[in-house]
């Protein structure tokens, strides 16, 4: 099918720092550098290594969706994809082009001549973590625009039915007020739509299993504050049903992408800096 082999070709692709940020600088304490290479140079990568140039991630999104939607494909055989093609692109460091590597470390010594070369290498551990959150950031976004998508067509096809609590018992209303911050709160932010959140509460509390997995956006910085939310449901709950702190950890992890168990029961009691009003 056309739709995974653009698929891969979008992980392939993002293996090299050259295809994700081809005109990137660098910001020294006294000026910013660029780290372009030279015209030659890089056209020599590009053939080689056969990445679009310019990358541009709503195009491949698009182009991917109209595919999944043309060739009739289910959004958790796209998730099983993703993580398998995840695997086996990205499951080395970014590579970069050896005269990158060259000119970001002529950039430093220029900033700093007495650098030593433990610092370069955290400096060029710092460039691999910075393109890293650019190619996460495309990942996230096209996920993101596919389980918009399906929960779009499979919230048409939700009956309304006596709403029974699967989960704790609590009295729904409550539920959705709880979790109605996700879309209006103090920060001028929508971590989900109103529509996504009524398909989580759809999910988790009334067993609708048809609804695939769903993606919190503009989460950067906000992780513990979505934690701490589905924390806060723990001391509500309590009234209707005796239950454990596990099984609150698994709401968020079950329901939504990019919240692993071990990593959210590690932060689950902290107090973010800031509070949802």
């Amino acid at each position: 099918m056309e739709f995974y082999i653009k698929l891969e070709s979008f992980f392939s692709q993002l293996q090299f720092g050259l295809a994700i940020d081809p005109e990137s600088v660098y910001q020294g304490e006294k000026r910013l550098h660029s780290l372009m290479l030279p015209h030659e140079v890089f056209n020599k990568y590009k053939e080689t290594l056969q990445f679009d140039y310019p990358f541009k991630p709503v195009n491949k999104i698009s182009e991917l969706n109209a595919l999944m939607k043309k060739e009739k494909i289910g959004f958790n055989e796209i998730l099983e994809a993703i993580d398998e093609l995840k695997k086996s692109y990205w499951g080395m460091p970014i590579s970069l082009a050896r005269e990158t590597e060259d000119l970001l470390e002529k950039v430093l010594k220029s900033e700093n001549k007495e650098i030593t070369a433990t610092e370069i290498l955290a400096e060029r551990q710092n460039y691999i973590n910075y393109l890293e959150e650019i190619r996460e950031s495309h990942l996230q976004k096209l996920i993101d625009k596919i389980s918009t998508i399906e929960t779009n067509n499979l919230s048409a096809k939700i009956e309304l039915k006596e709403e029974i609590n699967i989960f704790n018992k609590m009295r729904l209303d409550d539920v959705r007020k709880h979790f109605k911050v996700f879309y209006e709160n103090s920060f001028g932010l929508e971590f989900l739509s109103n529509e996504d959140t009524e398909a989580f509460v759809q999910r988790a509390f009334l067993g609708n299993e048809n609804i695939p997995k769903l993606s919190f956006k503009n989460i950067k910085g906000k992780r513990q504050l979505i934690i701490r939310r589905f924390q806060e449901l723990t001391g509500k709950s309590i009234n209707y049903v005796q239950d454990n702190q596990d099984k609150y950890i698994n709401l968020l992890c079950d329901n939504f992408n990019g919240f692993e168990f071990e990593q959210v029961k590690a932060n689950f009691a902290k107090i973010p800096g800031k509070k949802w009003n």
